[in-house]
């Protein structure tokens, strides 16, 4: 049996944000065809990298092994210097490097354990390209290691740090064709490609919850589910929501839920529930009119996968090029670019409830045919079975 290793920068098992929740997708899909084993760090704070969790455990019978960070950083301070690099043109592959360093988490403790421990593993998984667990630490392995670089479009994608970084792993694994795309336009020479994808089967079992009662959801909604950042949209689509309420009055309702990082200004209308369990998550996309995802950064939206395995279209933000194409390629959905469009589609999505029933089996095709267990793990099975 192969033995695998999964580097993350980050892990945690409660945690559902998008990379902690890719890894334990893709760890617990490996685990049916071969030994897993999750090395990461001992913090799951991604804005301080401070050491949080500091004891090595077991994740549905996968080991997960943690290593301290060296040091914890101050966010603002990190903001100001990839600030400073993207205004400067001239800016040099040391600076970079510097700043790959200290946007964190470094793991002094982790790059030891990955040279001593090298040839215990068949195939080390690298997962997300902008951090320095993958930059320093996969270079340190290269010959065993494969890299899921959850790319898409931002200006890092573009300091020259990376070009190395592209050609060091056997394989590259994008999880949509946009985001290979993406890649191949960036880099001018790279390591092979293989678009993979990951599989949500877990999302499977109905859930029985009256999400409706317990959360005291009394008017149809829609559903964003994601972190409280800027940069996944949620302000802006409050911004939005608020806007087409005033214009359009109606009893609708917006629904966020996911970790609150920032506040969330709620009113009659838009309803913030907090984290919630998968159970409930799964209930209340079920309940939902339709599912927005308006992130200007994603590689693959787990969410637009958990709304298409539930039969639910969604609405998406155009400037993300991965979450437009996958509307595009699934047509499983709507996308927008301005106010008006946002109104426009959301309009439609509203008023013609057949429409939503294409869109929604639509994705759901999509889904079962790109995304589907059997199709995931023959893929996996293909890869690993080459070491």
């Amino acid at each position: 049996m192969k033995r695998v290793a999964i580097v993350s920068y980050h892990f945690y098992k409660t945690k559902t944000r998008g990379g902690e929740a890719y890894v334990a997708l893709l760890a617990n899909m490996l685990n049916k065809i071969t030994k897993v084993t999750i090395i990461t760090t001992q913090s799951t704070n991604h804005l301080t990298w401070k050491n949080e969790v500091k004891k090595d455990e077991n994740y549905n019978g996968i080991r997960v092994i943690r290593h301290p960070v060296d040091f914890e950083i101050k966010p603002r301070d990190v903001a100001n210097f990839t600030h400073h690099l993207l205004r400067g043109k001239n800016h040099t592959i040391e600076e970079e490097v510097s700043w790959i360093k200290q946007i964190g988490p470094y793991s002094t403790n982790l790059f030891n354990y990955l040279k001593e421990n090298k040839k215990k593993f068949d195939v080390f998984v690298f997962v997300g390209y902008a951090n320095p667990i993958t930059y320093f630490g996969l270079p340190l392995v290269k010959n065993r290691a494969f890299l899921i670089p959850l790319v898409h479009k931002e200006p890092r994608l573009y300091f020259k740090i990376f070009n190395d970084l592209f050609l060091q792993p056997v394989h590259i694994f994008p999880n949509t064709k946009a985001e290979e795309s993406i890649i191949k336009k960036r880099f001018s020479a790279h390591a092979p490609l293989c678009v993979l994808g990951i599989n949500i089967d877990k999302t499977k079992k109905q859930s029985n919850i009256d999400v409706r009662k317990r959360f005291n959801l009394n008017s149809p909604y829609i559903i964003f589910i994601g972190r409280t950042e800027p940069y996944k949209g949620i302000y802006e689509l409050i911004n939005y929501f608020n806007i087409f309420i005033k214009k359009n009055p109606t009893k609708l309702n917006l629904v966020v839920i996911g970790e609150k990082i920032f506040p969330v200004k709620t009113n009659k209308n838009i309803k913030y529930l907090g984290t919630v369990s998968q159970k409930e998550k799964i209930a209340l996309i079920k309940n939902s009119l339709f599912l927005i995802n308006p992130s200007w950064y994603e590689s693959l939206s787990l969410t637009l996968l958990e709304a298409w395995q539930q039969k639910k279209p969604v609405l998406v933000n155009e400037e993300c090029t991965i979450l437009k194409d996958q509307i595009l390629q699934s047509s499983g959905g709507l996308y927008y670019e301005t106010y008006s469009e946002f109104e426009k589609m959301t309009k439609k999505l509203l008023v013609h409830k057949n429409l939503r029933k294409i869109l929604g089996e639509n994705g759901h095709l999509f889904y079962k045919k790109n995304y589907s267990e059997l199709v995931i793990k023959q893929k996996l099975e293909k890869i690993i079975n080459k070491f």
